[in-house]
């Protein structure tokens, strides 16, 4: 009787144990996983005619940054149509000025160029439009630059990094004060030069790419295009990763905004392959919870009613000798209940042995001990019920 309490009630705690780990791990996974999704041109669209291809929209990008979705953006806006000049080329005249055209990239961030990993590995700056891959921008600064100065604010130039032999072909060094234009002309400072290593593909402007930050190509372009966005989802919202696509595709199509030949990927890995499976074995314990609980309590009241009529001889015995019904009732139903406490009271002592959390063991407990009285109450009465010459009768 007492090793059937234990296995009852740790049966309904471990069960409650388990459905609430499940659903901790779950919260968990939703609040620390990071989906990190991408717009970019599609490359089946591409259009080799074009000088720059289908790009994303800054009306776009300005949205997603702004957007309580979000927590993160990245992004790389590009122009092919811009140009670097010299002051000496500025004082030439407008022919000299023109004779050039450079494709201008900006990035919001500095990783790009000079992380570690997967962000070194390539330059997505051109090859999103070009389909022009390179492995590594090797940088070198001018003499009292650093990666901090690569920021624009508004105010006084506007940082540059150049390609090698621009500044070889242009007599140009870093730290020299150049002009770029595009719709207005601004002023620039050239902080580092960089030279490309292992280029696969021919990108048109590739050995003349200018890069600079985003406010910078802002304040002489008004409406530059993006040739990357990389975002990463709150993760408030991976609960609702659905409502969000919903969001994007209506962001796709809203007027201004419009994204035809620009494709969008998600990785919602985690939540398709890990937490959905989860999801639905914590729906399948919920659901069987309930049942076992109902069905320990029913075992545990029927084990006491046949342990109770097994019993039955003893009451004959202590009627025959003069006991009453209610002593016997209590004698018999009192030696049952104390056995159930004590594998109940074991319960609480092993419980936090074993790992398991002690509140769990309440409300289990609490119905075991219920199903356990209801079913003392019905065997004491039928045994006590009867004459002890039936009593003797019974078989066990």
């Amino acid at each position: 009787m007492l090793m059937l309490a234990l296995l009852a009630v740790f049966s309904m705690v471990f069960m409650r144990h388990v459905i609430d780990n499940n659903a901790r791990e779950i919260n968990r996974l939703y609040d620390e996983t990071l989906i990190i999704g991408e717009i970019r041109p599609d490359p089946a669209a591409f259009d080799p005619s074009s000088e720059m291809g289908n790009l994303v929209r800054y009306g776009l990008i300005e949205r997603l940054v702004h957007s309580e979705h979000i927590s993160y953006v990245y992004y790389e806006l590009g122009e092919p149509r811009a140009w670097l000049i010299t002051p000496a080329e500025a004082e030439a005249g407008a022919d000299i000025i023109r004779r050039e055209t450079n494709w201008m990239a900006a990035a919001s961030c500095f990783e790009t160029f000079i992380g570690s990993g997967d962000e070194q590995q390539r330059s997505d700056l051109f090859g999103a439009v070009t389909g022009a891959w390179t492995r590594q921008l090797s940088l070198r600064f001018g003499e009292g630059f650093d990666e901090s100065d690569f920021v624009y604010d508004g105010y006084g130039p506007i940082p540059l990094i150049l390609n090698e032999r621009i500044l070889e072909q242009k007599s140009l060094a870093p730290g020299d004060d150049v002009y770029i234009f595009s719709s207005r002309r601004a002023n620039a400072r050239i902080i580092a030069a960089y030279t490309e290593a292992g280029a696969m593909g021919i990108a048109r402007f590739y050995w003349a790419m200018t890069i600079l930050p985003p406010n910078g190509l802002l304040s002489i372009r008004d409406n530059p295009s993006g040739t990357l966005v990389r975002f990463h989802i709150n993760p408030s919202m991976n609960r609702d990763i659905h409502y969000f696509q919903a969001y994007m595709n209506r962001l796709f199509f809203s007027p201004g905004l419009g994204a035809g030949d620009i494709v969008m990927s998600i990785d919602d890995s985690v939540i398709r392959f890990v937490i959905a499976p989860l999801e639905r074995n914590l729906e399948l314990l919920l659901l069987l919870y309930p049942v076992v609980m109902v069905l320990v309590t029913v075992l545990a009241g029927g084990f006491a009613v046949l342990l109770h009529m097994q019993n039955a001889k003893t009451a004959a015995i202590m009627r025959a000798m003069g006991a009453s019904k209610r002593c016997t009732s209590l004698v018999l139903g009192g030696e049952y209940l104390i056995i159930c406490l004590t594998g109940i009271f074991l319960v609480f002592i092993l419980a936090p042995l074993v790992g398991l959390v002690v509140t769990n063991v309440f409300f289990p407990v609490g119905l075991y001990f219920i199903g356990t009285l209801v079913g003392t109450g019905v065997g004491t009465a039928i045994i006590t019920q009867r004459s002890p010459l039936d009593l003797l009768q019974v078989r066990e």
